[in-house]
Protein backbone atom coordinates (compact mmCIF):
# COMPACT_ATOMS: atom_id res chain seq x y z
CA UNK A 1 0.00 0.00 0.00
CA UNK A 2 1.52 3.34 -0.87
CA UNK A 3 1.66 6.02 1.48
CA UNK A 4 1.48 8.96 -0.71
CA UNK A 5 -0.40 12.02 0.01
CA UNK A 6 -4.03 12.50 -0.99
CA UNK A 7 -6.45 15.20 -1.94
CA UNK A 8 -9.37 15.21 -0.62
CA UNK A 9 -13.19 16.66 -0.62
CA UNK A 10 -15.36 17.02 2.93
CA UNK A 11 -19.21 17.13 1.85
CA UNK A 12 -21.26 17.68 4.74
CA UNK A 13 -25.25 17.78 4.38
CA UNK A 14 -27.75 18.62 7.17
CA UNK A 15 -31.28 18.68 7.70
CA UNK A 16 -33.31 19.33 9.97
CA UNK A 17 -30.49 20.56 12.31
CA UNK A 18 -29.91 23.94 13.44
CA UNK A 19 -26.59 23.89 16.18
CA UNK A 20 -23.80 23.33 13.77
CA UNK A 21 -23.63 25.49 10.94
CA UNK A 22 -22.25 23.78 7.64
CA UNK A 23 -18.66 25.86 7.86
CA UNK A 24 -17.94 24.36 11.22
CA UNK A 25 -17.99 20.63 10.27
CA UNK A 26 -15.99 21.41 7.61
CA UNK A 27 -12.97 23.52 9.70
CA UNK A 28 -13.23 20.74 12.40
CA UNK A 29 -13.07 17.69 10.50
CA UNK A 30 -10.37 19.28 8.27
CA UNK A 31 -8.49 19.91 11.51
CA UNK A 32 -8.46 16.24 11.84
CA UNK A 33 -6.82 15.03 8.75
CA UNK A 34 -2.88 15.59 8.17
CA UNK A 35 -1.95 18.47 6.33
CA UNK A 36 0.02 16.56 3.65
CA UNK A 37 -3.22 15.70 2.68
CA UNK A 38 -4.55 18.52 0.27
CA UNK A 39 -8.04 20.00 -0.32
CA UNK A 40 -9.14 19.13 -4.16
CA UNK A 41 -12.74 19.73 -4.38
CA UNK A 42 -13.12 19.38 -8.37
CA UNK A 43 -10.68 16.13 -8.26
CA UNK A 44 -10.56 14.14 -4.96
CA UNK A 45 -9.03 11.20 -4.42
CA UNK A 46 -11.08 10.71 -1.31
CA UNK A 47 -14.76 12.27 -0.38
CA UNK A 48 -15.78 12.57 3.30
CA UNK A 49 -19.36 12.74 3.56
CA UNK A 50 -21.37 13.54 6.35
CA UNK A 51 -24.59 13.32 7.07
CA UNK A 52 -26.38 15.00 9.67
CA UNK A 53 -30.05 14.39 10.38
CA UNK A 54 -31.78 16.31 13.42
CA UNK A 55 -29.25 15.12 16.14
CA UNK A 56 -27.22 11.70 14.45
CA UNK A 57 -24.30 12.16 12.72
CA UNK A 58 -23.20 9.78 10.02
CA UNK A 59 -19.80 9.86 8.03
CA UNK A 60 -18.76 8.09 4.84
CA UNK A 61 -15.13 8.08 3.32
CA UNK A 62 -15.38 6.52 0.00
CA UNK A 63 -13.12 6.71 -3.42
CA UNK A 64 -14.01 10.01 -5.65
CA UNK A 65 -15.46 7.67 -8.40
CA UNK A 66 -17.82 5.50 -6.32
CA UNK A 67 -19.07 9.32 -4.46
Amino acid sequence: MTDRAKQYAIRPTLRAHSTLKRTEIIDKVANMISKRHKVDLENPDKVIIIEIFQVRFYTILCPSIAC
